[in-house]
């Protein structure tokens, strides 16, 4: 946008997109993917996104985290440290490391689809280390080694 349309992308870049908030970012990102006709589902996108601001927001605001073994299941679990009925509620349980590394691939899969969207709204252009342009893939309608998504979430439209 600050390329194309300098003056009025500078305006926005300087009142809304360095301040966006986070329950802002992923509503512009749908809005953009409606008015540009993007090819790719973000049906998903909404749940997924919430659940990892959620669980980034109870560890980040949480007294203490640690890693604890289960007696119980056998397997190592996260013992986060919180004020009762702070938990949201879409934060997976249990919380195992294994859980956190699938809440990445899930942020890694919102964030291909940002790059492949701005690559469709001619926002953004790509080149592989030679200088010759490239094309984004376009991400899956689900992460690879993702967080499970519920079945009905799996079902709405964006």
């Amino acid at each position: 946008m600050l390329h194309q349309m300098p003056e009025v992308g500078q305006l926005i870049a300087k009142h809304y997109l360095r301040r966006i908030r986070d329950d802002e970012r992923l509503s512009c990102l749908l809005a953009l993917a409606t008015d540009t006709g993007y090819s790719a589902s973000l049906a998903e996108a909404r749940f997924r996104f919430e659940r990892a601001k959620q669980t980034r927001d109870l560890v980040g605001h949480s007294g203490a985290v640690a890693q604890a073994w289960n007696a119980q299941t056998k397997d190592w679990i996260v013992a986060i440290s919180h004020r009762p009925g702070q938990k949201g509620s879409r934060v997976p349980s249990p919380l195992t490391p294994a859980t956190f590394e699938r809440l990445s691939n899930d942020c890694q899969w919102i964030t291909a689809h940002v790059l492949r969207l701005t690559y469709e709204a001619n926002l953004s252009d790509f080149i592989d280390f030679t200088g010759q342009p490239v094309e984004p893939p376009l991400p899956p309608c689900s992460p690879e080694d993702g967080e499970p998504v519920p079945y009905r979430v799996q079902q709405r439209s964006p």
